[in-house]
C-alpha cells in the first residue's frame, strides 16, 4: 500500500545534498522569529537541546559562518596564490581546482536564493518575519542570481568559459584548460571573477548578521 503525502512544499532540486543550503539554518530561524531560548531538537540525543554540549551555544550566530569564517577566508588567497604561481606542471591540477570550486559555487548559491526567492519554496512559505524575508530574498537574489549584475551564478558561467568548460565537455576540464590557464591574461580574469565571488559572500554575510542582530 502506498501513501500519499498532500500539501507538499517543494525544495530546490538537489539541494537537500547541498551543504551550503544547508547552512543557511541561520537565515531561516531569523525569519521565523528565532530567539537563542526556543527550544529545538537535537538529532543526536533525541531531545530537545538542553545545552549539553558546545554545539548548542550561539546557534543564531552559526550562516553567517557558513559564509565568512577563517576557512572561506583562506580560499580566497589560496586561489588567488595558485593563480599567481601557475607551471606547466600544475596547469592541469590547478585548472582541476577551479573547475571543482566553481561547480561548487554554481550550485550552492543558485540553490540558497532559490529558497529564498521561488514563490513556491520552502523558506518563503515558512517564514513568520515578512520583513527579514523581505531583506534576505532581495540580497540573495542581486547577489546570486540577478543577471547581469555580477552575480555569483553568472560569474560561475564566465569562470567555465574562461578556461574552456561547458555542456559540451560535460562540465569536466580538458588539456585545452590547461593550455588556457597558463595564459596570463586568463588567470588575472580568474582572479577579478573569484574576487567578485568572495565579495558577493561577504555583503550576503553582512546582510544575514545585520538581520541577526535585531533579536
Amino acid at each position: 500500500m502506498k501513501k500519499i503525502l498532500e500539501n507538499q512544499v517543494p525544495f530546490p532540486i538537489d539541494a537537500e545534498s547541498d551543504n551550503f543550503t544547508a547552512a543557511l539554518s541561520s537565515s531561516l530561524v531569523i525569519t521565523k522569529g528565532y530567539t537563542e531560548d526556543t527550544p529545538y531538537w537535537c538529532v543526536p540525543n533525541r531531545r530537545y537541546c538542553i545545552h549539553c554540549s558546545p554545539c548548542g551555544d550561539n546557534l543564531l550566530e552559526r550562516i553567517a559562518y557558513a559564509l565568512f569564517y577563517d576557512e572561506h577566508a583562506k580560499l580566497e588567497g589560496i586561489i588567488m596564490d595558485v593563480l599567481d604561481n601557475v607551471t606547466a606542471e600544475s596547469a592541469m591540477d590547478t585548472v582541476g581546482m577551479v573547475n571543482a570550486i566553481n561547480g561548487v559555487l554554481v550550485e550552492a548559491r543558485w540553490h540558497a536564493a532559490e529558497a529564498f526567492c521561488g514563490a513556491d519554496n520552502l523558506l518563503c512559505n515558512i517564514c513568520t518575519n515578512k520583513e527579514i524575508h523581505n531583506r534576505l530574498r532581495d540580497v540573495f537574489f542581486a547577489r546570486y542570481t540577478m543577471e547581469e549584475n555580477d552575480e555569483t551564478h553568472g560569474i560561475g558561467w564566465k569562470i567555465w568559459g574562461a578556461i574552456g568548460v561547458g555542456p559540451k565537455t560535460g562540465y569536466n576540464i580538458t588539456p585545452q584548460s590547461a593550455d588556457l590557464i597558463l595564459q596570463k591574461e586568463t588567470q588575472e580574469t580568474l582572479k577579478c571573477l573569484f574576487a567578485k565571488v568572495f565579495e558577493n559572500d561577504r555583503t550576503v554575510c553582512a546582510e544575514i548578521q545585520a538581520c541577526l542582530e535585531q533579536f
